[in-house]
């Protein structure tokens, strides 16, 4: 009997535990890589990162700027080539998403129309959102309309339906006070287009028209000062210059200013030989001189937009805070100017070609710094994805 036992569990151990065993089933797919940060897009609706720029990227600021265009013979219109260009050059290699372009009646509208048109045209191969951008008073000395308000209202709605939902009013000097000629103006374009235009060149300190959706303000007094980062960074007893002066400005809108804001990165700093001369540290203003003014001391466009992203909780929210901008008709009116550029940023620009010029340090850094944004964006858009 113990021999029968023994033989049925030998017979189960060498057959039973030798039956087939399921498999381990098929190969799980491994999931897909992370998109390459490269190959995402950051559009101006995520966070902006534009320029101002000159529709004609001609930037000789005669008629319709410093001059009446009633008076002035109109300038020639861009080539299209330029505006390929141009549009391909700021989108690649500097970053943007978003651009103003500028009009200030340098020739006359429907001649603009074409130009804008070619802008948007060109534009949809690098996802650029176009903003028209215009001199409503010109900067001669007596500071006059560029357009009739039929005419203005014309030409807004035609963008409105053309080009963009939004429409730009650009002006460095505080002139749209109630009852001004800006002002009134502004009111009848708003009667038409509605709550759908941007201040550009909004200056600190001033309130901002309540006839404009959102504003791009100004910061270069508060960028320049100090002839070092460290003197920037940290000012000398504690005065309100450099960055104090720079966060001071942007906590004001923070604290005061509901509608969104972008601030003004510039390319261009004053003459920093003048300054020393007058206070060894930087922080007095000696002027803005387009034959003398010098680039921003290397690395204080980082340092700028790091103080402006400090001041918000989360500064990607893209509510209040609605992007990084800078102005190319300054860094044209000095690469011009200053004597040192064998071409001049809009020729480069227009050209299709890398700008190497006096000022190159500064427009290299606020590609980088664009680009470094987008990474950022992305990689916080990622942690979010995955919470």
């Amino acid at each position: 009997m113990k021999k029968m036992i023994g033989y049925f569990l030998c017979t189960f151990l060498l057959f039973g535990c030798n039956e087939p065993q399921p498999g381990p089933g098929p190969t799980p797919t491994p999931p897909d890589p992370p998109e390459p940060i490269v190959d995402r897009v950051v559009t101006s609706d995520d966070f902006e990162l534009s320029y101002w720029v000159d529709c004609d990227m001609i930037g000789y600021h005669r008629r319709g700027y410093w001059y009446p265009y009633s008076s002035t013979p109109a300038e020639p219109a861009p080539a299209d080539s330029y505006i390929s260009n141009g549009c391909r050059m700021l989108c690649e290699e500097y970053q943007a998403n978003l651009l103003y372009v500028f009009y200030h009646r340098q020739f006359e509208i429907e001649t603009a129309k074409k130009v804008m048109l070619k802008w948007k045209e060109v534009s949809k191969d690098f996802n650029v959102k176009i903003v028209p951008t215009v001199l409503l008073q010109d900067y001669s000395k007596d500071g006059l309309l560029n357009f009739t308000d039929e005419e203005i209202v014309e030409f807004a709605v035609w963008c409105r339906e053309n080009i963009c939902d939004e429409f730009g009013i650009f002006d460095v000097y505080t002139r749209q006070g109630t009852g001004q000629p800006q002002d009134k103006q502004l009111r009848t374009i708003w009667n038409e287009i509605g709550n759908n235009m941007v201040f550009v060149g909004l200056q600190p300190g001033v309130k901002m028209n309540v006839k404009f959706k959102r504003g791009v303000e100004d910061t270069w007094t508060a960028e320049c000062q100090g002839n070092t980062n460290e003197l920037w960074s940290n000012p000398l007893n504690g005065q309100n210059v450099g960055k104090n002066l720079l966060v001071s400005w942007v906590k004001e809108r923070v604290d005061g200013e509901r509608r969104q804001i972008t601030f003004d990165l510039i390319p261009v700093a004053w003459d920093y030989e003048e300054t020393t001369a007058k206070d060894r540290y930087g922080y007095v203003c000696p002027g803005d001189n387009a034959v003398y003014n010098d680039p921003p001391i290397p690395g204080r466009l980082h340092l700028c937009k790091d103080a402006i992203f400090e001041q918000y909780a989360n500064p990607y929210e893209h509510t209040i805070l609605g992007g990084l901008s800078c102005d190319l008709t300054i860094l044209q009116a000095n690469s011009q100017g200053c004597g040192k550029d064998s071409k001049s940023y809009y020729v480069c620009l227009r050209s299709g070609i890398r700008y190497d010029g006096y000022f190159s340090s500064a427009t290299d850094e606020i590609a980088d710094v664009y680009k470094k944004v987008k990474e950022d964006y992305i990689q916080k858009v990622r942690i979010a994805e995955t919470e």
